[in-house]
């Protein structure tokens, strides 16, 4: 009887401290800085331009206002097709010459996203929902969408994408914030 007394309370602390610990994986600033990039979100990403680092026939690239802790460079891009013109915000969060340390940031970032809370104008407290998809040495693409866990308006039509692909054998994890499609 005396050991299951001393044994309860140390099983108790070792699950708190799991739960401790698996709460953490995403830092208070980057938590912050994503919440203040979908808050624009509804309006194109207006607030988040900054100089303009790009023209081209069917793209503009701005300097995004708002810089992802962790990342290398982040930017809104504007893309016109036609009569159409999509905004999105985009963030190269490592470059490297190596898949695995690529693929360590990939899950790295899944993690801290999945563990993300927003705060939306409406005072809805909403997470980020997505599906693992494990990137593969032998392919030059993984990518993992999320979506809101419950979204109203013009979030309907927003995801994230983490992605992480190979170009000219250097391997790159970005993260987007884009409409739908």
């Amino acid at each position: 009887m005396k050991s299951l007394k001393t044994i309860f309370p140390i099983c108790l602390l070792s699950l708190q401290l799991m739960c401790f610990a698996q709460k953490t994986t995403v830092s208070p600033a980057f938590n912050a800085a994503l919440e203040k990039i979908l808050l624009d979100f509804p309006l194109s990403f207006s607030n988040l331009k900054g100089d303009e680092i790009l023209k081209e026939e069917t793209e503009v690239r701005y300097e995004s206002r708002i810089v992802l802790p962790g990342s290398e460079d982040c930017m809104v891009n504007a893309i016109l097709n036609g009569t159409k013109k999509t905004v999105g915000w985009e963030a190269v969060m490592v470059t490297t010459q190596t898949y695995e340390e690529a693929a360590k940031e990939y899950k790295k970032l899944y993690l801290q996203l999945i563990d993300c809370r927003f705060k939306l104008k409406s005072k809805t407290t909403v997470s980020l929902v997505g599906k693992w998809v494990s990137p593969q040495p032998t392919e030059n693409f993984s990518s993992t969408t999320f979506i809101l866990s419950s979204s109203t308006g013009a979030y309907k039509k927003m995801n994230i994408e983490l992605e992480m692909v190979n170009v000219m054998d250097e391997w790159k994890v970005n993260l987007r914030v884009k409409e739908n499609g």
